[in-house]
């Protein structure tokens, strides 16, 4: 996990632009967390994974895929997300 999450973050912070996003994101979370707002901090860690995940789209050249979640992973998680179903 250790080595996942530090590739993802190099990823995700290779330009001022995408380390400024970023950061804001993670902000977005800390501050819904700390004033117990779920619906809030559930909203701002889904941008979080968005922006990352777009951050590490541009990184690697990635192309943009569907974002459909199939139904076998909405049973398992208990909610269609199509932000969280990649």
């Amino acid at each position: 996990i250790e080595a996942a999450l530090g590739a993802a973050f190099q990823l995700s912070t290779t330009s001022v632009q995408s380390y400024t996003r970023t950061l804001a994101a993670h902000w977005a979370v800390y501050d819904s967390v700390r004033c117990r707002a779920p619906e809030a901090a559930r909203s701002a860690m889904l941008d979080l994974l968005t922006v990352a995940r777009e951050d590490i789209r541009k990184s690697t050249g990635e192309r943009e895929r569907s974002t459909e979640m199939p139904p076998q992973a909405v049973s398992k998680v208990g909610f269609a997300d199509p932000e969280i179903g990649q």
